[in-house]
């Protein structure tokens, strides 16, 4: 049997609809309705933003900000205020057109070389944007290695504490 829906030729699956009708059903109340037709006409719902809306009265561009950062705007420094940092705390750099993180940079800079393709920096304070600190930084050969130093201090806090 095929779905009732007129014009889909997929086979029924469940109730008289094929799966895609089905699903439909069960989150819209409709089996013709689609994201996009229920979004349809409708605005961006943040100031200025004239894109039509997507997903949760949001355009896609703000839609992806929410999800990823928390917020729906972004957040520019004024030039030579700061330096970027990714939402994990890594200071990042442009250096000819392409960024980089400060710690990799540092660790190649006093290597006189790129990095060995595996190879890992690890801040031994833990604290990400603490690039200046002398010997706090540490090029790991490859994951494993800088896991075994985590472990190694995780012990050290434990034992002292």
């Amino acid at each position: 049997m095929k779905c009732s829906v007129e014009g889909c030729d997929s086979p029924e699956k469940y109730k008289g609809l094929c799966g895609k009708h089905y699903k439909r059903q069960w989150r819209h109340g409709n089996p013709l309705t689609t994201f996009l037709t229920m979004h349809e006409g409708a605005k961006c719902s943040v100031d200025n933003c004239y894109r039509p809306a997507a997903i949760r009265d949001l355009c896609k561009m703000h839609n992806t900000r929410q999800y990823r950062y928390g917020r729906t705007s972004n957040i520019i420094a004024d030039k030579g205020t700061g330096r970027p940092k990714t939402s994990a705390g890594y200071v990042l750099l442009t250096i000819n057109g392409e960024r980089k993180y400060e710690h990799v940079w540092l660790a190649e800079k006093a290597l006189g070389k790129p990095l060995p393709p595996k190879a890992i920096v690890h801040h031994l304070n833990e604290i990400p944007d603490d690039n200046y600190t002398p010997f706090n930084l540490v090029i790991c050969p490859d994951q494993k290695y800088h896991m075994l130093l985590h472990k190694r201090a995780r012990e050290l806090k434990r034992a002292s504490a």
